[in-house]
């Protein structure tokens, strides 16, 4: 899917940059500049390195955010015929409905754990849940920076637009696969956090331990399934097929409402694709994220 990508790595030691060096080899590996998981500076070295392709599409993902996106061509088309310059990504919490079943690590994990809540139709806050956050949306842009807000789901550019999840979306795995070392990964990123998040509330849920964990997936998995009908591609193998149908409001299935009637810059090229991972230490979340651009 990527042309290229930059993976930034916080400093692991699980041999996950071997694996992407394996994986995608032409991909750059860089070390993270700050040790800690301070919001604001990692945000700030995305931007860094997303400047440096400044003629470029852009997206910047953690290893549990997965680009599901089919028709990624239709949404690039809609936000430069229009002189736009991003597009919001919606988002699905990914939920594991089957916590027995290991996923396999020579498949994809977008064709083994594909149920999930779509966020914008659960209500967090009336189920008492602060795990994960609203809005994790991700925005697919054009611009020489995201301009992004703390934790990168806002951004400041004009001329947005909302995306429609027919077309691309954001699989985020928060809760799948349901397994040890996965709740793990989740309960070790408390201990990174700088001080100034801590005293601000930056990333604060993080702060779950595991009893809430455990009690928000229970929450979220009743009301999770299968974000699209599944069928077999060509090789036999289940995928997810979007359904082509409207938004219930009545909205086309493209991306619309532009945020600003300001315009960006003229001149961008027709297509060239960055992929800005931010690195989590998690072995199994790097392989797995890989496997679905393949």
């Amino acid at each position: 899917m990527f042309d290229h990508g930059v993976l930034i790595d916080r400093y692991s030691t699980d041999g996950s940059v071997d694996i992407c060096r394996e994986l995608v080899p032409s991909w750059e590996v860089v070390r993270s500049e700050t040790a800690q998981f301070a919001a604001i500076m990692c945000d700030f070295e995305v931007m860094k390195h997303e400047a440096r392709f400044p003629d470029a599409w852009k997206i910047a993902l953690t290893t549990t955010e997965f680009l599901v996106a089919r028709r990624l061509s239709e949404v690039e088309q809609f936000v430069t015929s229009r002189d736009l310059t991003a597009v919001r990504v919606p988002c699905a919490i990914m939920v594991d409905t089957e916590p027995d079943r290991a996923p396999d690590p020579n498949a994809p994990l977008t064709e083994q754990k594909y149920c999930g809540i779509w966020e914008l139709e659960f209500d967090f806050k009336a189920a008492a849940l602060v795990n994960p956050p609203p809005t994790s949306s991700r925005l697919y842009h054009r611009y020489m920076i995201g301009a992004y807000t703390p934790g990168r789901h806002v951004s400041h550019l004009p001329g947005q637009c909302e995306g429609n999840r027919e077309q691309a979306a954001i699989w985020k795995y928060a809760f799948s696969p349901w397994t040890d070392a996965f709740k793990s990964r989740k309960l070790q990123i408390n201990a990174t956090r700088s001080d100034f998040d801590k005293a601000h509330r930056l990333g604060y849920q993080h702060e779950a331990g595991l009893p809430e964990l455990e009690r928000c997936w229970a929450a979220l998995r009743a009301a999770s399934g299968a974000l699209f009908p599944r069928t077999s591609d060509a090789q036999g193998r289940s995928a997810a097929a979007p359904a082509p149908t409207e938004h219930s409001d009545g909205r086309p299935s493209t991306p619309i409402d532009a945020k600003s009637s300001k315009k960006p810059p003229r001149g961008w090229p027709r297509r060239l694709l960055h992929g800005v991972v931010k690195r989590f230490p998690s072995l199994a979340g790097l392989a797995a994220t890989y496997s679905s651009k393949s």
